[in-house]
């Protein structure tokens, strides 16, 4: 004899609607999560020009962006993804970030959006952000660019950045 008790389509009913409540209260509370990273002490100007004489291909950057206060280098942030990933997923996961960086190249995503590449010391593990709403004018390989992003974090062993609005 069994010992389950048969499941009816009550129980089924109940189960899926216990399960839709969890997925809506990690989502609410996932978005209710807008408060920024706090950013590491930023580097002085003569720090940013010796780092970025080190990077390979540095003929190409430009020099370092002048951040603003509470942002975050998008260089930095994808040093750190290189240096330890798992680290920098747990630090910045979930999180809404403020980044500035220098646009390697853009690519159009479904939905109009716009898929932007930031320059990294390792164009093998770029940092990459999706914007949604591309108000004219659009970005540009080269451009500095400022944005305010979810980190979904690692996505196919990637950084993701999310949700971006462009920074005023």
């Amino acid at each position: 004899m069994n010992a389950n008790p048969p499941r009816t389509a009550l129980w089924r009913a109940t189960s899926l609607i216990l399960l839709t409540g969890a997925v809506v209260a990690v989502g609410v509370w996932w978005q209710q999560s807008d408060e920024p990273v706090s950013p590491e002490p930023v580097p002085t100007q003569e720090e940013k020009l010796t780092d970025l004489a080190t990077v390979a291909g540095g003929p190409s950057l430009k020099a370092a962006p002048a951040l603003r206060e509470g942002e975050l280098s998008a260089l930095e942030v994808s040093r750190q993804y290189q240096s330890d990933r798992h680290a920098a997923n747990a630090r910045y996961q979930g999180q809404r970030v403020s980044l500035r960086g220098q646009v390697l190249q853009t690519e159009e995503a479904q939905g109009g959006a716009l898929l932007i590449t930031f320059h990294a010391e390792d164009e093998a593990q770029p940092l990459r952000a999706l914007l949604q709403e591309v108000a004219p004018p659009a970005p540009q390989a080269g451009d500095e660019l400022g944005l305010d992003c979810l980190n979904q974090g690692l996505v196919m062993e990637e950084p993701l950045l999310v949700d971006c609005r462009r920074q005023r």
